[in-house]
């Protein structure tokens, strides 16, 4: 069940994001949709609410954009965690 609602929500979302028109408005750089964002403004949206009205989902989406770096090379900073010890558990 979680599956089909993780799929469904998914489609959901990219149905909606590719509705959605992005203006350049004259930017250096050309925008994209934060799919981050769109995703849990998706999951705002179809939750139930108590007698609220339903969010403008596209305006929403439109206010979170990123812009597009062509030639970005840089690799990705990974953090690393030290492994800890859960032995205080069984004291």
């Amino acid at each position: 069940m979680e599956v089909w609602a993780r799929l469904l929500l998914y489609n959901f979302c990219s149905i909606i994001t590719g509705h959605v028109v992005i203006s350049r408005r004259g930017r250096k750089y050309q925008l994209q949709v934060n799919y981050s964002a769109a995703y849990k403004a998706c999951h705002y949206f179809l939750r139930l609410h108590n007698g609220e009205s339903p969010p403008e989902i596209e305006s929403l989406i439109e206010k979170n954009t990123l812009p597009i770096r062509p030639d970005r090379k840089y690799a990705r900073q990974h953090r690393f965690r030290v492994p800890v010890s859960f032995t205080y558990r069984f004291a």
